[in-house]
C-alpha cells in the first residue's frame, strides 16, 4: 500500500479568509494534517477498530 497526499483549498463565503489544508496518509491508520491561513495548525489522526 502506498501513502496518499491530499490538498484542499477552503474559502469562506462570508469572509475573505482562505485556508490551505494538507493531509498525508502515513499508514491506513495514521494521518498527519496541517492547515495554514489566518492561523496555522497541525493534527495527528489515528484510527482504530474494535
Amino acid at each position: 500500500m502506498t501513502p496518499h497526499l491530499y490538498l484542499q483549498f477552503v474559502s469562506g463565503l462570508r469572509s475573505s479568509i482562505n485556508r490551505l489544508r494538507l493531509r498525508y496518509d502515513v499508514t491506513p491508520r495514521l494521518q498527519v494534517q496541517t492547515e495554514t491561513g489566518d492561523q496555522q495548525a497541525a493534527d495527528l489522526f489515528y484510527t482504530f477498530e474494535r
